[in-house]
């Protein structure tokens, strides 16, 4: 243990902050995992077209085709469907097909020939990465900005289990009585939370029967 002690976040919150970054980033990994599975090992087919349609403006137009793959890659004979560039979509409606390059067994991992891939659940995810970058970036500053210099002190006497309430009681005879929430703690010394001040108790041979996160009390020679 150094000579100053700070502020902790407590692992619950770095913990829920892990499981945040990971249900935000989840959807563009698997996604580029199962899009890198079909150009690696699918396989190219030409699949009736089923329907066309227009779901933007005439001016801002977002071109959508419905397809049907052949039944030996999807037995149920589902309707897929997908957005596609102009291009694709004029000969999606002259030829009543489209290319497909698709995992057999796997329907739903396909790429249409055309495609297009909206950025707006990338922007998205990359607006919460930098938030959750600025929540980190906060707690390592307070983290670092409220750190405490550690009073040391001598054990006079064995470790024991403390009051619910911090105190540093002057005793009258040169010693004090300290009682803390344990911060830290090994076989040479431990470290109190008094709320204003840190104590560095150092055992001297005395023992320690109390854990981390309970408090603890014991009579000590202070510094000076």
């Amino acid at each position: 243990m150094d000579g100053g002690l700070v502020v902790r976040v407590s692992r619950s919150s770095w913990l829920l902050i892990g499981v945040l970054v990971l249900l935000v980033n989840l959807p563009i990994v698997y996604s580029s995992f199962t899009r890198a599975s079909v150009v690696r090992s699918g396989e190219d087919v030409v699949a009736p077209v089923t329907e066309t349609r227009n779901l933007g403006t005439e001016a801002e137009p977002r071109w959508w085709l419905s397809y049907r793959l052949p039944r030996d890659i999807d037995p149920d004979g589902r309707s897929w469907s997908a957005e596609v560039d102009a291009a694709t979509y004029d000969d999606a409606e002259r030829d009543d097909t489209v290319a497909v390059r698709v995992i057999a067994g796997k329907p739903a991992s396909a790429i249409v020939d055309g495609e297009v891939r909206r950025s707006t659940y990338r922007t998205g995810t990359i607006i919460a990465d930098v938030v959750i970058f600025a929540i980190l970036l906060l707690l390592w500053r307070v983290r670092f900005r409220h750190r405490r210099e550690v009073e040391t002190v001598e054990a006079l006497e064995d470790v024991e289990p403390g009051r619910m309430h911090a105190l540093w009681q002057d005793l009258g005879d040169g010693t004090v009585r300290v009682s803390g929430e344990v911060l830290e703690h090994d076989e040479h010394e431990v470290v109190l939370d008094l709320g204003e001040r840190l104590v560095r108790v150092v055992l001297d041979g005395h023992t320690n029967p109390v854990g981390r996160r309970e408090r603890a009390e014991v009579r000590v020679r202070p510094p000076g």
